[in-house]
């Protein structure tokens, strides 16, 4: 239970079973400028994705500065097994009007706008997890390790 949330995730069970402490974030690079022409729009779209990976580098390398921790584990709705996407509204709505704050609203279907946001959980790893040996998505700039066989035991 966090923030009064029932999360049923084995795997989210056994990353923060034994924790006293985890963060949960949203974060987002905003939305596209509307007074931008077509050769601007283009460009700005294309450099969305770097954007994002660079602001959650900032923002892990700021927790563990903060934290002191040695080593950040983080679990996001949707990639960790028994975790799925639908998980981002508990996250979202433990921020209250913060997200409106900062531009970020949540569709019917836990899709956040702007579509380049993340919510997620961080939390001290002590058990070497890394969320991208679980992702199917081959070619993400932020890949910080390779993909698990699927007969690979992660917990």
């Amino acid at each position: 239970i966090l923030d009064g949330i029932r999360y049923q995730s084995k795997m989210l069970h056994y990353l923060l079973k034994d924790h006293q402490q985890v963060f949960l974030y949203l974060l987002t690079i905003g939305d596209t400028p509307a007074d931008l022409h077509h050769t601007e729009h283009y460009f700005f779209q294309s450099l969305k994705l770097p954007m994002m990976f660079g602001a959650m580098k900032h923002l892990k390398k700021r927790m563990l500065e903060e934290t002191g921790y040695a080593s950040l584990g983080m679990a996001n709705p949707g990639l960790v097994p028994g975790y799925p996407i639908e998980g981002s509204r508990d996250i979202f709505d433990s921020f209250g009007s913060a997200a409106q704050k900062i531009g970020l609203t949540m569709s019917k279907h836990n899709v956040m706008v702007p579509v380049f946001s993340s919510s997620g959980i961080f939390f001290e790893d002590r058990h070497h997890y890394c969320e991208c040996s679980v992702c199917p998505i081959d070619g993400c700039i932020g890949r910080e390790a390779a993909m698990a066989r699927p007969e690979e035991n992660l917990a």
